[in-house]
């Protein structure tokens, strides 16, 4: 099988949820880095501003480095621009499976596409999930997204913001699926096309695609064929390195 995990890390403008440029170095994406290697695993990382010395140093059979030299110039905060990126790119390099991971804050603990829960579940979305607060609703982080994408919407009201938080930092499943979400969240954020400084209008970071992605789910994908927590991922935020009966430790 041609099963890929993938991630981007720019450093070329501030990071929006740290509000500084992250470093421009191999030690933030190096636990990422590692655990694919460690599994055996074959992944891809978007950068746009590494150094050559690190691109020769790293890149192997299993892990390529991709430069994107359109990040700079273009409107969105690196976390929006992603899913603009993959559609693009996966759509003419297509693969049997893939997994979008964030690459500084998640870890590969074992091999998802050969696990037995994978492979019977073809037809699934693999998405993470928070535990806490229990829905969007009552998450003021995410309500602040979405009184800015979809202010007054009844779908949303209706669908959306009483549903746990489904998060952005694993997302995966087949060719099919992968494409599909990737093109729905690249719509979606080109047609809301949000604009920094009205974020910081409203307090809030320059990123939307964490409700995007709620939208996304509940309203556009079958929610029941949506698979989260074990054995996708490690409770979120909670740290727990140790564990092996998961995909992914994801903080």
């Amino acid at each position: 099988m041609n099963n890929i995990i993938t991630s981007c890390f720019f450093t070329s403008k501030n990071d929006p949820q740290r509000f500084s440029r992250l470093p421009n170095t191999f030690d933030p994406i190096k636990a990422w880095y590692d655990s694919i290697m460690e599994a055996g695993l074959n992944g891809i990382l978007f950068y746009d501003d590494f150094d050559d010395e690190i691109i020769s140093k790293y890149s192997n059979d299993n892990i390529k480095f991709i430069k994107d030299t359109t990040y700079k110039d273009q409107p969105f905060s690196a976390i929006e621009h992603r899913w603009i990126l993959y559609e693009e790119y996966f759509k003419n390099n297509p693969y049997d499976n893939i997994f979008a991971t964030d690459c500084t804050d998640v870890v590969v603990k074992a091999d998802p596409f050969n696990d037995i829960k994978f492979i019977i579940n073809q037809d699934s979305f693999f998405i993470g999930k928070e535990d806490e607060p229990k829905t969007n609703r009552v998450n003021g982080w995410m309500m602040n997204q979405f009184n800015y994408c979809y202010e007054n919407n009844k779908e949303v009201e209706g669908m959306v913001l009483d549903q746990p938080v489904m998060n952005c930092g694993i997302v995966g499943g087949n060719y099919e699926n992968f494409i599909n979400i990737a093109t729905l969240m690249s719509n979606e954020i080109l047609r809301i096309n949000p604009k920094e400084e009205e974020c910081k209008a409203r307090k809030m970071s320059f990123t939307v695609d964490m409700c995007i992605l709620n939208y996304i789910c509940y309203t556009k994908l079958n929610n029941s064929n949506i698979i989260s927590d074990e054995p996708v991922h490690s409770l979120y935020k909670s740290y727990e390195e140790t564990r092996d009966d998961v995909w992914f430790i994801h903080k």
